[in-house]
């Protein structure tokens, strides 16, 4: 749309005509959640389709709110696209739900992390996490997934945490399926060996107590 027949569109919401709202929601709807969901992925919180959807949505009330507070704000200046403005009233709004949730809010909403490749490490085989609490286990895991480099913690918050497919990989990492496999493969490999140096590294400080 071109910023008159937006500005337009705005006029007739602002207005009260349902049709209009109607299809002001049909026409936007699309870039909303778009730029919710790719606004969660570049600062890397975990999320569920539920909190784009409730993102999503609750923009939408923001933006009818008092009258069409929000909607009004928008005079197209300096050749700004309603699009372009939206954008960012998406974004911000979305930050800001981060910020209320707290730092870590949606990752401890999220943080039953699906480890159903994770057998391919061979921990359970080995018999090394079967006396372990279930917190321990996960805090052992953070702990050595912490130090594996950028792009294998990326790897692991949208494969395990987010769930997200081997096939949908590619395009959000923007590597090659080939790639992100060498990457799943080095990822295991580090991981199982970091695991395994923390638990050695706990049992010698109980194997060997200290001295008084």
């Amino acid at each position: 749309m071109s910023n008159t027949k937006d500005q337009g569109l705005i006029k007739e919401c602002c207005e009260g005509r349902n049709r209009s709202v109607e299809l002001f929601i049909r026409e936007y709807s699309g870039l909303i959640y778009y730029i919710v969901k790719k606004t969660f992925l570049i600062r890397m919180v975990p999320f569920t389709p539920q909190d784009i959807e409730d993102i999503h949505h609750s923009i939408f009330v923001e933006l009818f709110k008092n009258d069409c507070a929000k909607l009004k704000q928008f005079k197209g200046l300096n050749g700004c696209s309603f699009a372009a403005w939206l954008k960012v009233v998406c974004i911000n709004y979305t930050l800001n739900c981060f910020r209320k949730k707290g730092p870590d809010g949606y990752f401890e909403q999220h943080r039953q992390l699906a480890f159903k490749d994770i057998d391919d490490v061979d921990l359970q085989s080995d018999n090394i996490l079967s006396l372990m609490e279930r917190k321990e286990q996960k805090a052992l895991i953070e702990k050595a997934v912490s130090k594996l480099t950028p792009r294998e913690r990326l790897f692991f918050k949208f494969h395990y945490e987010q769930e997200i497919s081997m096939s949908q990989l590619p395009d959000i990492m923007n590597v090659p399926p080939q790639t992100l496999y060498s990457i799943k493969h080095r990822f295991i490999q580090k991981l199982k060996k970091a695991v395994k140096k923390e638990l050695e590294g706990d049992r010698s400080m109980i194997d060997c107590p200290k001295q008084y």
